[in-house]
């Protein structure tokens, strides 16, 4: 409800970039995905999460359209028994899976060695205005997201940053579908380094804390402001309509 000029977003950010090219190349080393197409969801299993009808339907038509050949599934997650249910139920075999959970802080560790993250949720009230905090941690890993395509910010973000590819999901018909993990998977596979150059990119200039942190001691400069000038009545009037 407020004026647009007067509202600032930070979004949920990280710490720390860290793309790192050798990092990357260690752990798909360490994995054993070297030769893969790497798949990731970051996060818990919980119904708005939408891991079954969202990131394992998309791994599902990922593996018949490659014929599983190249594709696996990399999950961190607290909740690894109702992952790999999700994963199973969805036909997609233990081999082409590997489930984790680590500390928040081993997170990039593992995550860096994605092709993609996912972000596939439908577009209910909260879906169109949330901002997840894995979006920030897959772009600080360089990881290019994929997102459904919903009314709001996200997809739209990723989209005109070129760090990921949005997709119409919920509501599509099969083949829609099936089209749609096509052109997802070819982008990745053919697109990835710039992808993932891209994905940095968004995140340095998005979902930095340092880069949000003048707004906020700004924004706290102008309300300290505006409270001693009311508490002073000769100062009122010198206040900006802004302020």
């Amino acid at each position: 409800g407020g004026e647009a000029h007067g509202l600032s977003v930070v979004p949920c950010s990280v710490r720390v970039l860290a793309p790192d090219p050798a990092r990357r190349t260690a752990a798909r080393t360490r994995l054993g995905l070297e030769d893969k197409l790497v798949l990731a969801y970051l996060g818990t299993v919980v119904r708005y999460q939408h891991v079954a009808d969202g990131f394992a339907a998309f791994c599902r038509e990922a593996m018949r359209a490659r014929e599983g050949a190249d594709i696996h599934v990399l999950c961190i997650t607290p909740h690894l028994d109702p992952m790999r249910q999700h994963l199973m139920e969805a036909g997609i075999p233990d081999t082409a899976v590997t489930i984790v959970s680590v500390p928040q802080r081993a997170v990039p560790d593992i995550l860096c060695a994605a092709d993609a993250g996912f972000l596939i949720r439908e577009g209910s009230v909260v879906n169109r205005v949330a901002m997840p905090v894995k979006l920030g941690e897959y772009l600080a890993c360089g990881v290019p997201v994929i997102v459904s395509r919903v009314d709001g910010w996200v997809g739209e973000l990723v989209e005109r940053a070129g760090a990921g590819v949005a997709v119409d999901w919920f509501g599509a018909s099969p083949s829609s579908r099936s089209a749609e993990v096509s052109r997802s998977l070819r982008a990745i596979a053919e697109g990835g380094t710039e992808l993932r150059h891209r994905a940095s990119r968004l995140c340095r200039e998005m979902f930095l804390w340092d880069t949000h942190v003048p707004r906020v001691r700004a924004t706290y400069q102008r309300a300290l402001e505006h409270a001693r000038a009311l508490d002073d009545p000769r100062e009122v009037q010198s206040l900006s309509p802004g302020s």
